[in-house]
């Protein structure tokens, strides 16, 4: 389906098909007719509390209608998007709010004090707007809802969505994705399985709507006419009460929650009946886990690997492709668009076979990384995206990943930059010197252990240095387990040897 932008998209679909549900969130059913009209009112109401094009606003909540009926409003409008994790501590909102400056900022009610903590220390002139359900309601009746529509139409350059992502640096880096990377991702999908949606499916959206994952999940439930299912957050037993309830046949999940699914003592197959298949990504799942969650769950599994600097983008391993001889541990091939390059350190391109970093190129990668022209040279080579991991392609285009060339850490689908667990760390009282990376786990794929050299008259405990991190940072960057060792490997010019210290915990 070749559809240039969220505007056309609501549109059309009114047109089509105005009476279809589009969305349900906790009982509230919008139609298509309603999406449209919510569009066109909120893009004026935006437009009356000062938002310009090529301004962004923030969003702070929960996955629900909102977010989509806010990211169509500000695409009518010219304005991008900034999505914001609320799992965040205050002081890392704070900084994301102060570099991206976003003319307003909408948090739902359980947020109000985490938005408000943020936007005080963030030191911008964000405008804050509380909402629950509806988010045009929750601004001043003075807003201007009747006023003649915006005469302004989306244009490709467009910058619509701007998605803050962790760097080995430690600070996030706000990727900068625009029309025509969306249109880019609409037109391959039909031919991805995973996110081939149809009219007729109803679409579980239970991944973060901050996360590029969540966002593709919803926007091309949208795109194809079904129905889209909000699930506010993920907990097993309410999953599969909405997979129960709605017939839910089609959803994306991380390896973690297919795994805290297939494991939960109230699955009964019966429940999940109606589900035909699951995209998974975000992480590796091991083949017994597959395995297991395929004979559980009793439906089709997609992986779908890509990047937020590529709008999620990247490969394809269909249903049939995972029973394939010599395809296990692939995540599969490029999308159809997606161009795949391997790589050497001087950036040479690698025949198949041969170990080097994965590059992914196409109209849906970024436009760059906002106000980072250093981090945007860095990312890219004139083969596309350097994803910094490590990988090969076979003769067959399938694509094996190998290790990550960056040290990120991936747990349960959160990207986590070890840099930004250290100095959290750093200043925990007792601690002389501190190293974290990623070990491997059965539910979280990986989970952060941190390395800690103590002084010798103030050792802290395990439980000191953990409570100290969950004071600084999010709770899911803060490390699971601790290991205390007599000193850091380092090679000549001071950098942690990380590969060494998984080693260690392996042997633990």
């Amino acid at each position: 389906m070749s559809v240039a932008n969220i505007v056309a998209l609501a549109e059309r679909n009114r047109l089509r098909c105005p009476d279809k549900v589009a969305i349900v969130d906790r009982g509230r059913h919008l139609t298509y007719a309603d999406f449209a009209r919510r569009m066109e009112a909120g893009a004026r109401a935006l437009a009356a509390m000062g938002v310009k094009p090529g301004d962004r606003v923030a969003i702070l909540a929960r996955n629900c209608a909102a977010f989509y009926e806010l990211f169509a409003a500000a695409g009518r409008a010219g304005a991008c998007l900034v999505p914001l994790n609320h799992r965040l501590a205050a002081a890392e909102i704070a900084w994301i709010l102060a570099d991206a400056r976003p003319r307003l900022l909408f948090a739902d009610v359980e947020f109000a004090g985490l938005a408000q903590t943020a936007s005080d220390e963030s030191g911008t002139d964000t405008t804050l707007v509380t909402f629950d359900d509806d988010p045009w309601s929750a601004l001043p009746a003075a807003t201007g809802l009747d006023a003649p529509a915006a005469d302004r139409f989306p244009t490709a350059d467009d910058r619509i969505l701007q998605l803050y992502t962790s760097g080995t640096t430690g600070r996030p880096k706000g990727v900068c994705l625009d029309n025509r990377n969306l249109r880019a991702v609409w037109k391959m999908s039909s031919a991805v399985p995973g996110f081939d949606y149809a009219e007729e499916d109803m679409v579980l959206a239970i991944m973060p709507q901050f996360h590029v994952a969540g966002i593709n999940n919803g926007l091309l439930a949208l795109l194809s006419g079904a129905t889209m299912i909000v699930g506010r957050a993920f907990e097993p037993d309410a999953v599969l009460a909405l997979i129960e309830e709605h017939r839910c046949t089609r959803a994306f999940l991380v390896p973690s929650m297919i795994g805290m699914l297939v494991e939960h003592p109230d699955l009964d197959p019966a429940r999940c009946a109606s589900l035909k298949q699951i995209a998974y990504g975000g992480s590796a799942i091991t083949g017994a886990a597959l395995a297991k969650a395929r004979a559980r769950l009793g439906c089709a599994f997609a992986q779908l690997y890509g990047m937020t600097e590529s709008f999620g983008a990247g490969t394809v391993l269909s249903p049939d492709e995972h029973d394939l001889n010599g395809k296990a541990g692939s995540c599969g091939r490029a999308w159809p668009g997606v161009a795949i390059t391997i790589v050497d350190e001087d950036g040479a391109p690698l025949p198949s076979g041969q170990r080097g970093e994965i590059v992914l190129g196409g109209d849906c990668v970024m436009t760059g990384y906002w106000n980072n022209p250093d981090a945007t040279r860095a990312a890219c080579c004139q083969f596309g995206l350097l994803t910094g991991d490590g990988g090969y392609l076979d003769t067959d285009g399938f694509l094996f990943i190998e290790d990550r060339i960056k040290d990120m850490i991936i747990s349960g689908g959160e990207n986590v930059a070890p840099t930004e667990v250290e100095n959290a760390i750093a200043g925990c009282p007792g601690v002389r010197d501190v190293a974290v990376v990623g070990v491997e786990s059965e539910q979280w794929g990986e989970e952060i252990r941190a390395f800690i050299v103590a002084e010798e008259d103030a050792r802290p405990s395990a439980a000191d240095i953990i409570a100290w991190a969950r004071r600084h940072i999010a709770a899911f960057k803060c490390p699971k387990s601790i290991q205390f060792v007599d000193d850091i490997p380092r090679n000549a010019s001071g950098k942690i040897l990380r590969r060494e210290l998984r080693e260690s915990a392996a042997r633990v």
